[in-house]
Protein backbone atom coordinates (compact mmCIF):
# COMPACT_ATOMS: atom_id res chain seq x y z
CA UNK A 1 0.00 0.00 0.00
CA UNK A 2 1.35 3.63 -0.91
CA UNK A 3 -0.69 5.14 2.01
CA UNK A 4 -2.91 4.79 5.35
CA UNK A 5 -6.29 3.45 4.26
CA UNK A 6 -8.83 5.52 5.61
CA UNK A 7 -12.54 5.49 6.25
CA UNK A 8 -14.87 7.89 7.01
CA UNK A 9 -17.18 8.28 10.71
CA UNK A 10 -20.91 8.50 10.94
CA UNK A 11 -22.61 9.56 13.85
CA UNK A 12 -25.53 7.84 14.86
CA UNK A 13 -27.40 7.80 18.28
CA UNK A 14 -24.30 8.80 19.84
CA UNK A 15 -22.01 6.32 18.43
CA UNK A 16 -19.66 6.95 15.77
CA UNK A 17 -19.64 4.24 13.14
CA UNK A 18 -17.05 3.83 10.36
CA UNK A 19 -18.49 3.23 7.16
CA UNK A 20 -16.77 0.23 5.12
CA UNK A 21 -17.41 -0.12 1.34
CA UNK A 22 -17.26 -3.91 1.76
CA UNK A 23 -15.02 -6.25 3.33
CA UNK A 24 -11.78 -5.93 1.38
CA UNK A 25 -11.94 -1.85 2.61
CA UNK A 26 -12.07 -3.05 6.01
CA UNK A 27 -9.24 -5.42 5.80
CA UNK A 28 -7.47 -2.78 3.82
CA UNK A 29 -8.34 -0.34 6.72
CA UNK A 30 -7.36 -3.19 9.58
CA UNK A 31 -4.08 -3.84 8.04
CA UNK A 32 -3.04 -0.13 7.39
CA UNK A 33 0.22 -0.21 5.23
CA UNK A 34 0.73 -3.93 6.95
CA UNK A 35 0.56 -2.75 10.22
CA UNK A 36 -2.03 -4.19 11.94
CA UNK A 37 -4.23 -1.69 14.20
CA UNK A 38 -4.45 -2.16 17.24
CA UNK A 39 -7.57 -1.06 19.63
CA UNK A 40 -11.30 -2.72 20.02
CA UNK A 41 -13.64 -3.81 17.28
CA UNK A 42 -17.24 -4.17 18.09
CA UNK A 43 -20.41 -5.68 15.78
CA UNK A 44 -23.16 -2.68 15.81
CA UNK A 45 -26.45 -4.05 15.46
CA UNK A 46 -30.05 -3.08 16.52
CA UNK A 47 -29.93 -5.10 20.11
CA UNK A 48 -26.33 -2.97 20.69
CA UNK A 49 -28.13 0.76 19.81
CA UNK A 50 -30.77 -0.62 22.24
CA UNK A 51 -28.53 -1.00 24.91
CA UNK A 52 -26.36 2.07 24.00
CA UNK A 53 -30.06 4.00 24.95
CA UNK A 54 -31.47 1.46 28.25
CA UNK A 55 -27.97 0.61 29.88
CA UNK A 56 -25.44 3.23 30.83
CA UNK A 57 -22.97 0.25 32.00
CA UNK A 58 -23.32 -0.86 27.81
CA UNK A 59 -23.08 2.20 26.50
CA UNK A 60 -19.51 3.22 28.13
CA UNK A 61 -18.61 -0.22 26.78
CA UNK A 62 -19.69 0.32 23.55
CA UNK A 63 -18.26 4.00 22.89
CA UNK A 64 -14.87 3.03 24.39
CA UNK A 65 -14.41 0.77 21.17
CA UNK A 66 -12.05 2.37 18.89
CA UNK A 67 -13.75 0.51 15.68
CA UNK A 68 -17.57 0.37 15.68
CA UNK A 69 -19.13 -1.02 12.49
CA UNK A 70 -22.01 -1.73 11.01
CA UNK A 71 -23.17 -5.46 11.56
CA UNK A 72 -26.83 -4.95 11.33
CA UNK A 73 -28.61 -4.43 8.42
CA UNK A 74 -31.33 -2.10 10.12
CA UNK A 75 -27.86 0.01 11.45
CA UNK A 76 -26.79 0.03 7.74
CA UNK A 77 -30.44 0.96 6.81
CA UNK A 78 -30.38 4.19 9.15
CA UNK A 79 -27.04 5.14 8.08
CA UNK A 80 -27.82 5.24 4.69
CA UNK A 81 -31.63 7.27 5.28
CA UNK A 82 -29.38 9.75 7.43
CA UNK A 83 -26.24 10.00 5.07
CA UNK A 84 -27.90 9.59 1.77
CA UNK A 85 -23.99 10.07 0.03
CA UNK A 86 -22.80 7.61 1.96
CA UNK A 87 -21.04 4.23 0.72
CA UNK A 88 -21.79 2.20 3.56
CA UNK A 89 -22.25 -1.71 3.90
CA UNK A 90 -22.93 -4.48 6.12
CA UNK A 91 -20.47 -6.20 7.37
CA UNK A 92 -21.20 -8.85 8.95
CA UNK A 93 -18.78 -10.22 11.98
CA UNK A 94 -18.61 -13.95 10.99
CA UNK A 95 -17.28 -13.04 7.77
CA UNK A 96 -15.03 -10.43 9.10
CA UNK A 97 -13.49 -12.95 11.55
CA UNK A 98 -12.96 -15.16 9.14
CA UNK A 99 -11.29 -12.60 6.70
CA UNK A 100 -8.86 -11.77 9.50
CA UNK A 101 -7.95 -14.94 10.22
CA UNK A 102 -7.47 -15.69 6.71
CA UNK A 103 -5.88 -12.66 6.11
CA UNK A 104 -3.79 -13.33 9.65
CA UNK A 105 -2.28 -16.79 7.91
CA UNK A 106 -1.32 -14.72 5.03
CA UNK A 107 0.63 -12.41 6.86
CA UNK A 108 2.14 -14.62 10.03
CA UNK A 109 0.15 -12.58 12.33
CA UNK A 110 -0.12 -14.25 15.67
CA UNK A 111 -4.08 -14.99 16.91
CA UNK A 112 -5.49 -15.87 20.48
CA UNK A 113 -8.65 -17.52 20.81
CA UNK A 114 -10.94 -17.19 23.81
CA UNK A 115 -14.85 -18.42 24.78
CA UNK A 116 -16.32 -21.53 23.32
CA UNK A 117 -16.77 -24.57 25.20
CA UNK A 118 -13.59 -26.40 24.96
CA UNK A 119 -14.39 -29.27 22.48
CA UNK A 120 -15.40 -26.18 19.86
CA UNK A 121 -12.41 -24.17 20.69
CA UNK A 122 -10.31 -27.62 19.72
CA UNK A 123 -12.02 -27.93 16.34
CA UNK A 124 -11.82 -24.07 15.80
CA UNK A 125 -8.11 -23.96 16.54
CA UNK A 126 -7.76 -27.56 14.08
CA UNK A 127 -9.61 -25.68 11.49
CA UNK A 128 -8.00 -22.22 11.71
CA UNK A 129 -4.11 -24.10 11.05
CA UNK A 130 -5.56 -26.37 8.08
CA UNK A 131 -7.61 -23.92 6.04
CA UNK A 132 -5.35 -20.88 6.60
CA UNK A 133 -2.38 -21.86 8.60
CA UNK A 134 -3.13 -19.09 11.21
CA UNK A 135 0.01 -19.01 13.87
CA UNK A 136 -2.21 -19.72 17.18
CA UNK A 137 0.04 -18.71 20.23
CA UNK A 138 -2.79 -19.29 22.59
CA UNK A 139 -5.92 -20.19 23.78
CA UNK A 140 -8.59 -20.51 26.32
CA UNK A 141 -11.78 -21.88 26.59
CA UNK A 142 -14.56 -19.82 28.08
CA UNK A 143 -14.95 -21.90 31.48
CA UNK A 144 -12.50 -20.01 33.70
CA UNK A 145 -12.89 -18.21 37.17
CA UNK A 146 -13.11 -15.00 37.75
CA UNK A 147 -9.84 -15.71 39.96
CA UNK A 148 -8.23 -16.85 36.49
CA UNK A 149 -9.02 -13.65 34.68
CA UNK A 150 -5.66 -12.17 35.61
CA UNK A 151 -3.30 -14.95 35.18
CA UNK A 152 -5.14 -15.30 31.32
CA UNK A 153 -4.67 -11.22 30.59
CA UNK A 154 -0.89 -12.09 31.55
CA UNK A 155 -1.00 -15.06 29.25
CA UNK A 156 -2.29 -12.81 26.83
CA UNK A 157 0.29 -10.27 26.81
CA UNK A 158 3.62 -13.11 27.33
CA UNK A 159 2.20 -14.73 24.05
CA UNK A 160 2.99 -11.34 21.80
CA UNK A 161 -0.82 -11.88 19.94
CA UNK A 162 -1.47 -9.04 17.54
CA UNK A 163 -5.26 -10.88 17.50
CA UNK A 164 -7.66 -11.52 19.97
CA UNK A 165 -10.48 -13.00 19.25
CA UNK A 166 -13.07 -13.45 22.45
CA UNK A 167 -16.06 -15.55 22.14
CA UNK A 168 -18.45 -14.90 25.33
CA UNK A 169 -21.25 -13.01 24.33
CA UNK A 170 -22.13 -9.52 25.06
CA UNK A 171 -21.63 -7.33 27.48
CA UNK A 172 -19.33 -10.53 28.95
CA UNK A 173 -16.70 -10.37 26.10
CA UNK A 174 -16.90 -6.55 26.02
CA UNK A 175 -16.01 -6.28 29.22
CA UNK A 176 -13.11 -9.10 28.98
CA UNK A 177 -11.08 -6.65 26.04
CA UNK A 178 -12.15 -3.83 27.69
CA UNK A 179 -10.06 -5.27 30.67
CA UNK A 180 -7.08 -7.67 28.88
CA UNK A 181 -6.27 -4.08 26.84
CA UNK A 182 -5.71 -1.97 30.39
CA UNK A 183 -2.70 -4.67 30.61
CA UNK A 184 -1.89 -5.31 27.39
CA UNK A 185 -3.26 -2.72 24.18
CA UNK A 186 -1.04 -3.66 21.91
CA UNK A 187 -3.40 -5.84 20.08
CA UNK A 188 -6.60 -6.02 17.63
CA UNK A 189 -9.59 -7.19 20.15
CA UNK A 190 -12.82 -8.33 18.53
CA UNK A 191 -15.80 -9.66 20.49
CA UNK A 192 -17.08 -12.69 17.87
CA UNK A 193 -19.99 -14.16 19.84
CA UNK A 194 -21.46 -17.88 19.03
CA UNK A 195 -18.28 -17.44 15.58
CA UNK A 196 -16.33 -20.33 16.79
CA UNK A 197 -20.21 -22.52 17.04
CA UNK A 198 -20.99 -21.16 13.53
CA UNK A 199 -17.17 -21.96 12.12
CA UNK A 200 -17.34 -25.56 13.16
CA UNK A 201 -21.20 -26.11 12.02
CA UNK A 202 -22.28 -26.59 15.61
CA UNK A 203 -24.93 -23.41 14.35
CA UNK A 204 -25.56 -22.71 11.17
CA UNK A 205 -26.56 -19.55 9.77
CA UNK A 206 -29.10 -18.06 8.02
CA UNK A 207 -28.37 -19.17 4.30
CA UNK A 208 -27.31 -16.63 2.09
CA UNK A 209 -30.77 -15.48 0.14
CA UNK A 210 -31.60 -14.83 3.89
CA UNK A 211 -28.39 -12.74 4.28
CA UNK A 212 -28.92 -10.95 1.21
CA UNK A 213 -32.21 -9.81 1.79
CA UNK A 214 -30.92 -8.40 5.73
CA UNK A 215 -33.53 -11.26 7.10
CA UNK A 216 -31.13 -12.85 9.16
CA UNK A 217 -32.43 -11.53 12.16
CA UNK A 218 -36.05 -12.94 11.42
CA UNK A 219 -34.66 -16.56 10.32
CA UNK A 220 -33.15 -17.09 13.67
CA UNK A 221 -36.24 -16.62 14.61
CA UNK A 222 -37.98 -18.90 12.96
CA UNK A 223 -35.52 -21.15 14.66
CA UNK A 224 -36.25 -20.31 18.13
CA UNK A 225 -39.69 -18.79 18.29
CA UNK A 226 -39.36 -18.65 22.29
CA UNK A 227 -36.91 -15.29 21.55
CA UNK A 228 -40.17 -13.55 20.83
CA UNK A 229 -41.39 -13.81 24.41
CA UNK A 230 -38.04 -12.93 25.93
CA UNK A 231 -38.31 -9.45 26.69
CA UNK A 232 -34.57 -8.26 25.24
CA UNK A 233 -35.16 -10.15 22.30
CA UNK A 234 -38.77 -8.75 21.34
CA UNK A 235 -37.21 -5.55 21.77
CA UNK A 236 -33.97 -5.96 19.80
CA UNK A 237 -36.65 -7.21 16.84
CA UNK A 238 -38.44 -3.65 17.29
CA UNK A 239 -35.06 -1.74 17.17
CA UNK A 240 -33.79 -3.83 14.03
CA UNK A 241 -37.62 -2.95 12.16
CA UNK A 242 -38.19 0.84 13.29
CA UNK A 243 -34.85 2.67 11.61
CA UNK A 244 -32.59 3.83 14.47
CA UNK A 245 -32.06 7.00 12.84
CA UNK A 246 -35.45 8.44 13.86
CA UNK A 247 -35.42 10.57 16.64
CA UNK A 248 -38.40 9.29 18.47
CA UNK A 249 -37.32 7.10 21.68
CA UNK A 250 -37.46 3.77 21.43
CA UNK A 251 -40.22 2.36 23.38
CA UNK A 252 -41.60 -0.87 22.22
CA UNK A 253 -45.87 -0.89 21.98
CA UNK A 254 -47.72 -3.70 20.97
CA UNK A 255 -49.16 -1.41 18.19
CA UNK A 256 -45.68 0.11 17.20
CA UNK A 257 -44.63 -3.68 16.82
CA UNK A 258 -47.16 -4.65 14.49
CA UNK A 259 -46.74 -1.33 12.24
CA UNK A 260 -43.39 -2.11 12.00
CA UNK A 261 -43.68 -5.94 11.40
CA UNK A 262 -45.92 -4.91 8.65
CA UNK A 263 -43.32 -2.11 7.61
CA UNK A 264 -40.28 -4.67 7.45
CA UNK A 265 -42.88 -7.27 5.39
CA UNK A 266 -42.94 -4.28 2.87
CA UNK A 267 -39.45 -3.36 2.67
CA UNK A 268 -38.79 -7.43 1.92
CA UNK A 269 -41.17 -7.46 -0.94
CA UNK A 270 -39.95 -4.74 -2.15
CA UNK A 271 -36.58 -6.01 -2.42
CA UNK A 272 -37.59 -9.39 -3.75
CA UNK A 273 -39.34 -7.22 -5.88
CA UNK A 274 -36.51 -5.74 -7.02
CA UNK A 275 -34.14 -8.77 -7.69
CA UNK A 276 -37.13 -10.00 -9.49
CA UNK A 277 -36.97 -7.65 -12.18
CA UNK A 278 -33.26 -7.00 -12.04
CA UNK A 279 -33.43 -10.68 -12.99
CA UNK A 280 -36.02 -10.76 -15.69
CA UNK A 281 -34.29 -7.29 -17.54
CA UNK A 282 -30.95 -10.07 -17.42
CA UNK A 283 -32.57 -12.80 -18.80
CA UNK A 284 -34.46 -11.50 -21.50
CA UNK A 285 -32.11 -8.86 -22.98
CA UNK A 286 -31.88 -8.35 -26.88
CA UNK A 287 -29.34 -10.58 -28.24
CA UNK A 288 -29.48 -13.54 -25.12
CA UNK A 289 -31.72 -16.79 -25.38
CA UNK A 290 -34.48 -16.71 -22.67
CA UNK A 291 -34.22 -18.84 -19.68
CA UNK A 292 -37.01 -21.79 -19.47
CA UNK A 293 -36.27 -22.66 -15.52
CA UNK A 294 -38.05 -19.60 -14.43
CA UNK A 295 -36.60 -17.10 -11.89
CA UNK A 296 -33.90 -17.25 -9.70
CA UNK A 297 -31.79 -15.17 -7.06
CA UNK A 298 -28.38 -14.91 -7.84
Amino acid sequence: MTGTISAPLYLLRGLQLIGWRDMPHALDYLFADGVLREGTLVAINAEKMLAVEDKPGGTALIEAAEFKYADGISVVRSLRKKYPQAQVSRVAGADLWEALMQRAGAEGTPVFLVGGKPEVLAQTESRLRQRWQVNIVGSQDGYFTPEQRQALFERIRDSGAKIVTVAMGSPRQEIFMRDCRRLYPHALYMGVGGTYDVFTGHVHRAPKFWQDLGLEWFYRLLLQPSRSRDSSAYCAIYVGIIPVSSDIPLQPGEFAYIFCVISSLADTLFAISAKLINHSQASYAPGRPARRQGYGFS
